[in-house]
């Protein structure tokens, strides 16, 4: 089920961390202050509900749709940025993510055009970007906060597998398992395609604006088309190549974007030396 998925993708990246600062003894990782516990109880149920949203809509609609509407998430985390770090969005930035969803949108949406949709599956999967957000900005603000991405990380995931955890069916997971097939594809779930994209994203937020680290992520999209070119016989068509070289562009773009941000608040600190 559903829910099922979800606590496995959330279970299994939450042990490979714990084990990983077990085996480390990385102590500290687990130590936050009291006072900031509510913070990790919220982006973990935030996580849960971007797991959650997006598995129901993988089940109702297609993949593609699924991943076109996902990629909305930098929109999210604009508007959040914005209210809660007063991060002003330039014309540039507001370009390349525009630019980037219309990259999107050739690559993955010119094939979606003939297929029925669900609203259901339509709005979890927009609700999904909107979770995804909130990861980016839980991100930044551990970071304001002082905590390593580790710590967070380890407290969202294993926040988020509890969460998911009374609305799983144990017994239907435990069978499961014993096909190896189910086992490997789990674990790739949990440790590929989770633990550690995601952090990776949460060290990115160190160096780049939530912004800019989500707009990077929408990059994903130029893999899979690579790899259904490469691996699957898919054929490259002209509005893919199109596709790819406009998200490409709004990568650069953005990032540049960030680099010329970041260089003017450091001249009031150089000058003043």
């Amino acid at each position: 089920s559903v829910f099922d998925a979800t606590f496995l993708r959330l279970s299994i990246a939450a042990v490979v961390l714990v084990l990983a600062v077990v085996v480390t003894r990385s102590w500290h990782v687990f130590r936050i202050k009291p006072k900031d516990l509510p913070f990790f109880i919220l982006f973990a149920v935030f996580k849960f509900l971007s797991d959650y949203t997006l598995f129901h809509a993988l089940d109702n609609i297609s993949v593609g749709l699924a991943a076109l509407l996902q990629n909305t998430a930098p929109y999210f985390v604009m508007i959040m940025a914005f209210f809660l770090f007063r991060e002003r969005v330039g014309r540039m930035t507001l370009f390349a993510v525009m630019m980037g969803s219309f990259g999107c949108i050739l690559m993955s949406g010119m094939a979606l055009m003939n297929q029925s949709i669900e609203v259901s599956g339509v709005l979890a999967a927009l609700m999904s970007a909107f979770f995804l957000a909130t990861f980016f900005v839980g991100s930044r603000i551990n970071n304001d906060k002082g905590y390593s991405t580790s710590t967070y990380l380890a407290f969202v995931f294993v926040g988020a597998a509890l969460a998911a955890l009374p609305f799983s069916n144990m017994g239907d997971i435990k069978d499961g398992m014993t096909d190896i097939s189910v086992l490997f594809n789990a674990l790739a779930l949990g440790i590929v395609m989770t633990m550690i994209p995601y952090y990776i994203i949460g060290w990115s937020t160190k160096h780049l604006s939530p912004v800019t680290a989500a707009v990077i992520c929408v990059s994903e999209v130029i893999f899979a088309v690579i790899i259904g070119t490469l691996y699957y016989g898919e054929k490259l068509d002209v509005q893919d190549i199109l596709g790819i070289l406009l998200l490409v562009g709004s990568i650069v773009m953005i990032s540049f974007a960030d680099a010329k941000k970041n260089s003017k608040d450091e001249e009031p600190s150089v000058q003043s030396d």
